[in-house]
């Protein structure tokens, strides 16, 4: 049998089943126009399949993530895990769209997996090395969503929409068997009853202020980055870029530098810098958005501040948010799962807010407003960071 004793194994190998769980849940993107053709729908009908995905991701995050601090994790990983890889096969097969929209559902359902893998990992790692841990599973993550679209359109012009699936389901079932190798692991204390720990999350996020206080931070690290991809896609697609929706994807490539950042800024932590690591993250995206202020002049110089101010500001919200978790699951040990569902939650709630905002500000006010709006977020964020490492209750 695999020997996964090492802290540092055991994140590496937990990288690689987060990263491939959270790529099932944007395998769909890439690949609608041909998905559509094999239902005969348009690819716009077809795009209720990404949404699907999505919309039982996030009831999963609130539903089912809670649960790992009830029930023995590596199993409920591996359940979720396995649910994941059985509607994949079940959506290659279907035929029809509203079958298709259905089992995608149970898709993002099964991806709740990734966000239980992160106390899970931090709960088998030494502590000494939890930072290191839980960066090494966050760049996983962030690896996954990177290459996911890649992997599809790959798998898809070779084969076909529904190999992508099968391809997905495959590795997914490998994933689950490997968690076979690693121990298990239960929260701290008596375990509470189902509708208990729903409850506790809001009551965290309203009376916790330790949560509170990150919540806060990772929120304005959300709304920041959202900000710029959405503002960033109606920049480069208008004058004077004018690039198409492929040359666009292409820049999210400079998200590698986010990933490798992720895993050096939870080693950080680990030293005892995790404050200095929270500055100089904040310090990074304020400085990106100075940078993008030149992004509207085009050519080489608003090409140079965009490739730098993309590379700058995902280091930087990539700094911050590794170091927001692991001081909430360093300092909520008997609560992780919660404490990560009600973290979570602030962040995807802040990054659909300022997607909005971005989508509604940039048509009439332009770039110059999503570039301060980013500023302020990042002052706002250095503001509110604390001086010292923050503990237990």
């Amino acid at each position: 049998m695999l020997s996964v004793q090492s802290t540092r194994v055991r994140s590496g190998l937990l990288a690689v089943v987060a990263g491939s769980t959270v790529a099932n849940l944007y395998y769909s993107q890439p690949i609608l126009a041909s998905l559509g053709q094999s239902l005969s729908v348009s690819s716009s009908r077809a795009g209720s399949v990404v949404v699907a995905t999505l919309v039982g991701n996030g009831v999963a995050q609130l539903l089912l993530v809670p649960l790992a601090d009830r029930v023995e994790r590596r199993r409920l990983t591996q359940v979720l895990l396995t649910v994941q890889a059985a509607a994949m096969v079940l959506t290659a097969s279907a035929h029809h769209l509203s079958f298709a929209a259905a089992w995608s559902l149970f898709i993002g359902l099964g991806g709740a997996a990734a966000m239980v893998i992160l106390p899970y990992a931090s709960a088998i790692s030494d502590p000494a090395e939890r930072g290191r841990s839980t960066g090494t599973v966050m760049a996983g993550v962030l690896l996954g969503i990177l290459f996911s679209r890649s992997i599809s359109g790959f798998i898809s012009s070779v084969a076909s929409w529904r190999m992508t699936y099968l391809t997905g389901a495959g590795l997914t079932l490998v994933a689950a068997a490997l968690l076979g190798a690693f121990p298990t692991s239960r929260a701290q204390g008596r375990p509470p009853r189902y509708r208990d720990l729903l409850a506790s999350v809001a009551s965290i996020a309203l009376h916790d202020r330790v949560v509170q206080r990150r919540m806060a931070i990772g929120a304005l690290g959300f709304v920041s980055f959202n900000v710029l991809w959405t503002g960033l896609t109606l920049l480069l697609s208008a004058a004077p870029y004018h690039y198409p929706a492929v040359v666009i994807g292409l820049f999210g490539i400079v998200g590698l530098v986010g990933a490798l950042t992720a895993k050096n800024a939870g080693t950080w932590f680990d030293q005892g810098h995790g404050p200095a690591v929270s500055r100089m993250g904040w310090a990074a995206t304020g400085t990106a958005w100075f940078l993008l202020l030149l992004a509207g002049q085009g050519h080489l110089l608003g090409l140079s501040a965009v490739i730098a101010g993309i590379a700058l500001l995902d280091a930087g919200m990539q700094a911050q948010h590794i170091t927001n978790q692991t001081t909430l699951l360093a300092a909520r040990p008997d609560r992780t799962a919660r404490v990560t569902t009600a973290y979570m939650s602030g962040n995807v709630a802040a990054g659909a807010a300022g997607s909005a905002l971005a989508s509604a500000l940039y048509p009439a006010f332009g770039w110059i407003v999503l570039v301060a709006m980013g500023i302020v977020c990042s002052a706002a964020a250095l503001c509110a960071l604390p001086r010292t490492t923050e503990a237990g209750p």
